[in-house]
């Protein structure tokens, strides 16, 4: 009740689209980048003002990526993969009702700390 029904809409639809873990392709710091959605291999133009630097072709991250009018975006942002992640996160988000607790768990395991650099 508190959204206009065209907002309303959206919101649905976003709730119907499935986190992946996608594949960086390319990006262009404080645009965007393209990503490949490794569970069906669609690419996809995702708008990204928030990208302050370059993020290498290879990246792999763990995001929600949804249509907003004629883009696509990425809301409530994305994590980074590792690739000692990668299958197991993409068998657990093939199942259906993935448990956010599980996927939190994998999300935050000790080799997820390996993608950032040391201070």
């Amino acid at each position: 009740e508190l959204l206009p029904d065209d907002e309303l809409e959206l919101a649905r639809c976003w709730l119907e689209v499935d986190r992946s873990v996608f594949e960086v392709e390319a990006s262009v710091p404080g645009e965007g980048m393209t990503l490949r959605d490794l569970r069906d291999d669609d690419r996809v133009e995702v708008a990204a003002p928030w990208l302050t630097g370059d993020l290498p072709a290879g990246t792999l991250l763990c995001a929600r990526v949804v249509p907003a009018g004629d883009r696509w975006i990425v809301p409530g942002g994305c994590e980074p993969v590792t690739e000692e992640q990668r299958d197991a996160l993409l068998a657990l988000l093939s199942g259906d009702g993935v448990d956010p607790v599980e996927l939190m768990d994998l999300l935050t395991a000790p080799d997820a700390a390996d993608f950032y650099p040391e201070p």
